[in-house]
């Protein structure tokens, strides 16, 4: 479900290098906030270690972790946030 922490929709079924199904699924809430916090759980060591990070790293990485906070609130279906996914910084990866 979670490639890269980018939330996707998208089920792609092959038999070897052959798509014999390919589908996009409605996602629920408990999943979405289940990955969420998988997430921040990850981030958390990162967060707690500042001094590691520029203040321009930590100011983004502040944010990314606000805008998944956020996403229940900010998007009325859970299609919606998970389409809406913020991708985790570069320098995080």
């Amino acid at each position: 479900m979670v490639n890269r922490m980018v939330m996707s929709r998208r089920r792609v079924v092959y038999a070897g290098t052959d798509i014999i199904s390919d589908t996009t699924i409605d996602e629920t809430w408990d999943n979405l906030r289940s990955v969420r916090d998988m997430e921040l759980e990850r981030t958390d060591i990162w967060a707690t270690t500042p001094d590691r990070w520029s203040d321009d790293e930590v100011a983004t990485l502040l944010q990314y972790r606000q805008t998944l906070r956020d996403l229940p609130a900010t998007y009325p279906d859970p299609n919606d946030a998970a389409d809406n996914w913020p991708h985790r910084p570069e320098f995080l990866r």
